[in-house]
């Protein structure tokens, strides 16, 4: 049975994934024909694609069919794919390079008079090639300290599941007094809201 067939017999087009999974159960049910498998789809259908209701999810799961993609999701720190079953799966972490461009280019649009008023918004680690591995990571930590000489520092750091710190991105300003205390204030505000801290 071709998709277009399928279609026909239901009036509406099917999303990829419930063709698969429809096409799937029909293949591999010997006592599914045609017409039977468009009365499940259209009658009990696959529900919601955050449902794991329906006839046809059913036959599926008992089928022991392959995990699905239903979407491909990408945020700040990684990549992946989510199945019919609700799994993240195929997850990949981004470039830390790609990771502190984004953070910069936020930090750019949504607060760009912070970053006017600082001297410097660098990423730390020579690793700017690395992929970022949220299982290594504990803690995202975005504070601010008083530069040694001048300034003031805020440091967005990384302390992993051995408790080891590593700054990986590091922002300062030559204000000094009440005014590098604000910016560095609301730089931390800033940075802690972009990187759900």
């Amino acid at each position: 049975m071709m998709q277009n067939e399928l279609e026909e017999r239901l009036g509406y087009r099917l999303e990829p994934w419930q063709w698969e999974m429809a096409h799937y159960v029909y293949q591999n049910s010997p006592t599914i024909n045609k017409d039977y498998i468009a009365e499940l789809v259209k009658n009990d259908g696959f529900r919601a694609v955050w449902n794991n209701q329906g006839r046809v999810r059913q036959l599926y799961k008992e089928l022991q069919g392959p995990p699905i993609i239903i979407e491909h999701r990408h945020n700040l720190w990684e990549e992946y794919d989510v199945t019919h079953e609700y799994m993240c799966i195929n997850t990949t972490g981004n470039l830390t390079r790609d990771i502190y461009n984004e953070i910069k280019a936020t930090m750019l649009k949504e607060h760009k008079d912070l970053m006017d008023q600082g001297d410097y918004f660098d990423q730390c680690s020579d690793k700017e090639f690395f992929r970022w591995d949220p299982g290594k990571v504990h803690w995202l930590v975005v504070h601010y300290v008083k530069g040694g000489s001048e300034g003031y520092y805020v440091h967005f750091s990384i302390v992993d599941r051995e408790n080891k710190y590593s700054t990986f991105i590091l922002a300062k300003t030559l204000c000094e007094g009440e005014e590098g205390i604000k910016w560095a204030e609301q730089m931390v505000a800033a940075l802690s809201r972009i990187v759900g801290v």
